[in-house]
């Protein structure tokens, strides 16, 4: 897929041109001052079903498999008393330290 960029005002000048060009397959990029801002992509015939959907998101780092054995998972983390990490949080939201 080729991939094009247009500032804001050319592509509010040109949309329609550029929709076409879209439906040919191209990516434009929309930039504000030199930023990307905005993408503008074809976009998909039908819906992408979850395996799909998760093989792509895995493709592109989203995502990590899960190794095959569960057992190899590093074991549970116990916090003793159960609202431990409550009150930790609470302790980090409560210390004037930490105020912006």
């Amino acid at each position: 897929m080729e991939r094009r960029t247009a500032g804001i005002r050319h592509a509010k000048e040109h949309l329609s041109a550029l929709l076409r060009d879209v439906k040919e397959g191209h990516e434009w990029i929309i930039c504000d001052r030199g930023v990307p801002v905005a993408r503008l992509v074809p976009a998909k015939s039908g819906t992408e079903d979850l395996t799909a959907w998760l093989r792509r998101m895995e493709e592109i780092g989203m995502i990590e498999t899960m190794p095959s054995d569960p057992a190899s998972l590093p074991l549970r983390i116990r916090l003793d008393p159960p609202d431990l990490a409550q009150r930790m949080l609470q302790e980090d939201r409560n210390d004037d330290r930490l105020a912006p």
